[in-house]
């Protein structure tokens, strides 16, 4: 069996599939435990990383979306 961390936000359970650091920022990339296909990525908050962010503007995704698309592509 494995471990899996599951997060909780808005209500609905989401697994980690994978966690980044970037530019000394965590980014974690979610999928929905019943839906794979409804997929997120938050960051922790610098000053408490046990808190989950969105991200700051769509640059930011479109940034870590290619790091988690390189990492997963080889």
């Amino acid at each position: 069996m494995v471990d899996v961390d599951i997060y909780v936000i808005n209500e609905e359970e989401y697994y980690l599939m994978a966690e980044e650091v970037i530019k000394d920022t965590n980014y974690l990339y979610l999928s929905k435990v019943d839906d794979e296909d409804d997929f997120m990525i938050r960051k922790r908050d610098k000053t408490d990383p046990e808190v989950l962010i969105s991200l700051d503007n769509d640059e930011e995704v479109k940034m870590a979306a290619l790091v988690f698309a390189s990492k997963m592509l080889g």
